[in-house]
């Protein structure tokens, strides 16, 4: 057979076979199949759909439970391909492709579903986190560590609190749902949106009670949160009293130290937003750890400066001694020393001992020559000045009025001497909208006194005049 008549057979036999082929699939096209829906226990009709082999969308359920079901919370799930199957096949109104006849069966459920809802977070598997529950019973949100296997926060944001029921809504404690919370008698699906926050916390830690213990363990007295979502945050570091710590006697805080990066801070220092997401990305945020810092105290032992005031009309005073230790023991001069201290001894007059000011309080007076324990009940840094008490052998007597000083009332004088005790007396005077403050020197000074006090009367070569100090209520 020649080569032509060869490729003419070859072209006839394709040709038939695909018009065959062809004419098949038409017939295929255009044969019809019967779509039939089953209320499967529920209430109500369907009509059944004829359709040709192609893909469809199916109708919108119109079956419903009946009552009594409906009561139990059963709702329509979906459709399954068998009457007694449960696993929803179908969803409702889904696209499918009908390639036979074929009956669909109503799916009836009374499971809901609780949704944990990332939330804007990153999510750490493939499906979300989803709890179901029977119609009506109980069930029990997620622990926070479950949470973290399925989403994460996003940059300085992490999980925290719990739950939110809208997106965007703030943390309101006692409105809100936290890790494990009980959700009672559930009769509708329900979406909780995991919350996320930004606050971390500044620890402040002391170790002086471990002092000598080979095995000391820091324990944060104080913590300061700073949001770090905050357009303007900022971190101004704690004093010890703030962070609260246990003041020692004899000691002060000197500073706060950072262990970790070798960084010193003073009380009172800010850390700016900078510094602070410094901190956070070099911090343990991948362990969920919301501590950015940790500052140690570091204690320092208190020193003063001990001085003498002659308390007379020259009112000498001289440093003596700097830089003493807390609790260093130590006497007070006596009368042959007050030459050497620079304190005239005004004439007429007796050396009867020291106090700690010029009007000398009769329990904290010290005799000539008495020991004295250096730093109780004073700050760091502070001069410790003793006042010199002297007393008028001539016994001269001096009148000590008391004024009202805008206010009303009367208070007798008192007849004194210089170097003998006498009680200053409570104010009884009066003032609208004033309560009595104590007594001061001049009308606007500063309260030397407070009443109901018995003090050694100071050197003076006159009369004293007290006047009261008034501070207004409620200012």
């Amino acid at each position: 057979m020649k080569k032509s008549n060869v490729l003419k057979f070859l072209f006839s036999f394709v040709f038939a076979f695909v018009l065959a082929f062809s004419g098949m699939a038409l017939v295929a096209c255009g044969k019809e199949y019967t779509i039939k829906f089953d209320a499967n226990g529920g209430d109500g009709t369907m009509a059944q759909i004829v359709v040709k082999g192609e893909r469809l969308s199916l109708p919108e359920n119109t079956f419903t439970p009946t009552q009594a079901n409906a009561e139990l919370g059963y709702r329509f799930a979906g459709w399954a391909t068998k009457k007694d199957e449960t696993q929803v096949v179908y969803k409702d109104a889904s696209r499918i492709r009908v390639n036979k006849n074929m009956t669909l069966y109503a799916v009836w459920s009374n499971i809901y579903y609780i949704t944990i809802d990332a939330n804007g977070g990153k999510r750490l598997t493939k499906e979300p986190l989803k709890l179901s529950v029977v119609y009506g019973e109980n069930v029990t949100l997620p622990k926070k560590v479950e949470v973290e296997n399925y989403y994460a926060g996003k940059g300085y944001y992490y999980l925290d609190h719990g739950f939110v029921e809208q997106a965007d809504k703030e943390w309101t404690i006692g409105e809100d749902l936290q890790y494990e919370d009980l959700v009672e008698n559930v009769r509708q699906d329900k979406t909780f949106y995991v919350y996320y926050d930004s606050t971390y916390t500044i620890n402040y830690v002391d170790e002086e009670i471990n002092a000598g213990n080979p095995y000391p363990i820091s324990i944060a007295y104080g913590s300061q949160q700073v949001v770090l979502k905050d357009a303007n945050v900022s971190a101004t570091i704690y004093s010890a009293t703030q962070a609260n710590l246990s003041l020692s006697d004899g000691k002060h805080l000197a500073y706060w130290t950072d262990i970790e990066n070798d960084e010193r801070y003073d009380v009172g220092d800010v850390i700016s937003k900078d510094r602070l997401m410094f901190l956070y990305e070099n911090s343990r945020k991948e362990s969920f750890n919301r501590v950015i810092l940790e500052v140690h105290a570091v204690w320092q032992t208190n020193e003063y400066n001990i001085a003498y005031n002659s308390n007379n009309s020259l009112n000498e005073e001289c440093i003596s001694q700097e830089n003493v230790v807390y609790g260093t023991e130590m006497f007070l001069p006596h009368q042959e020393d007050l030459e050497t201290l620079g304190i005239s001894n005004p004439t007429g007059f007796v050396f009867k001992g020291w106090a700690f000011d010029r009007f000398a309080h009769t329990e904290s007076s010290y005799m000539p020559g008495a020991q004295y324990v250096v730093g109780v009940g004073f700050e760091t840094d502070q001069t410790i000045t003793f006042y010199a008490i002297w007393e008028d052998e001539s016994q001269t007597e001096f009148k000590i009025t008391f004024d009202a000083n805008g206010g009303t009332g009367e208070i007798a004088q008192q007849s004194v001497y210089v170097g003998k005790t006498t009680t200053i007396p409570n104010g009884t005077f009066e003032k609208d909208g004033f309560q009595f403050g104590g007594w001061a020197l001049s009308a606007d000074g500063d309260v030397v006194l407070y009443g109901n006090e018995e003090i050694y009367v100071p050197y003076t070569e006159t009369d004293i005049t007290l006047y009261a100090i008034w501070t207004e209520i409620g200012a």
